[in-house]
């Protein structure tokens, strides 16, 4: 089976690097390709301490 990695939230302005297996969609699932995301403006000026 394949591998992703993608970071994970583990506190407040921390993140760490993470290695997942890649396991198939339930079945009434579907599993999306994501090509580019990003961090919206707002949120990045956001409190996450509220």
């Amino acid at each position: 089976m394949s591998a992703y990695r993608a970071f994970e939230a583990t506190g407040v302005h921390q993140l760490r690097l993470v290695e997942r297996e890649l396991v198939d969609p339930q079945p009434g699932h579907v599993r999306l390709r994501v090509q580019a995301c990003g961090v919206c403006h707002s949120d990045v000026l956001s409190d996450m301490d509220a």
